[in-house]
């Protein structure tokens, strides 16, 4: 069973993907909840090379606010699949 908590989270990173997306650059987004209950976001950063995830760049966004190491991770993609 999703707890609230879990629920919004993953309802966060889902608005920040529809929000953010671009159907090119930016199709990944990332919440992650820190130990103290804030949510931080994360997005990718598509290039030629790869670019890192939205997981990834959201890590670093905790130290600076001393949350220290996040506990729950969710991550939704806007990306368009294949048929």
């Amino acid at each position: 069973m999703i707890t609230a908590g879990l629920r919004q989270l993953v309802e966060t990173a889902t608005a920040c993907a529809k929000q953010c997306n671009d159907d090119n650059n930016h199709t990944v987004a990332a919440a992650l909840l820190t130990r103290s209950g804030q949510i931080v976001l994360g997005l990718n950063a598509f290039h030629f090379l790869g670019g890192p995830c939205g997981e990834i760049s959201a890590l670093p966004t905790t130290r600076p606010r001393a949350q220290k190491t996040p506990s729950t991770l969710s991550s939704r993609s806007t990306a368009r699949q294949a048929r």
